[in-house]
């Protein structure tokens, strides 16, 4: 008996059920790394929306911040105009 047939014949005694075991083991790791990918794709997708979200309030706090500080020059030019008129004694 060649050594190749022998061999053949060791592994199919050590595995009687042919290719089951290698498939099962293909099938769970298939399984869990699928399950790894599309965890990992919801979690890019939640980090996505955060940073949307992120922009969008630098965006409104930076126009918020312009506003007040056009509001405060505002004042600040009223504060100018009433000293005019105390100075005046009015």
């Amino acid at each position: 008996m060649p050594c190749a047939d022998l061999s053949s014949k060791l592994v199919d005694a050590q595995n009687p059920n042919g290719n089951l075991y290698p498939q099962e083991l293909h099938d769970s790791i298939g399984g869990k790394l699928t399950a790894i990918k599309y965890s990992l794709e919801n979690d890019i997708l939640k980090l996505i929306c955060l940073m949307d979200l992120v922009n969008s309030l630098t965006i409104y706090f930076y126009r918020l911040r312009h506003r007040l500080y056009g509001k405060r020059s505002e004042f600040t030019s009223w504060k100018f105009t009433l000293r005019f008129f105390d100075d005046l004694g009015l």
